[in-house]
């Protein structure tokens, strides 16, 4: 009697961590007097022209974006990037937790 035994080859999800460093110091200073004031001036201007459309989510989502148009300031945070066992690559943000001095009270810092 033959018995044939099969091993699952199933392999944990593979998981690459990439901390965003963002734009060096000087870049920034020399992008914020010879380019980001004039630049931010047209993007305010456009966002709520788009503000008062019908379009109002786009210019919502351009005033958020304005000191990084400004400075070149990201979003600290890193990227998680996994391998599925299919070979599926999934890339996402997370965004580095801001610790609040007044979190859970009334009263603003």
């Amino acid at each position: 009697m033959t018995v044939s035994t099969e091993l699952s080859t199933q392999t944990a999800p593979k998981q690459h961590v990439n901390r965003n460093p963002g734009v060096p110091f000087l870049i920034r200073v020399l992008w914020f007097f010879l380019i980001g004031w004039h630049v931010t001036l047209y993007w305010v201007v456009a966002a709520w022209f788009l503000n008062i459309t019908i379009i109002a989510c786009v210019g919502l989502w351009m005033l958020n974006r304005v000191p990084l148009v400004l400075t070149l300031h990201t979003q600290p945070g890193y990227t998680v990037t996994s391998v599925d066992a299919d070979g599926a690559v999934q890339s996402r943000h997370q965004p580095t937790p801001q610790i609040s001095c007044c979190s859970g009270s009334r009263i603003s810092c």
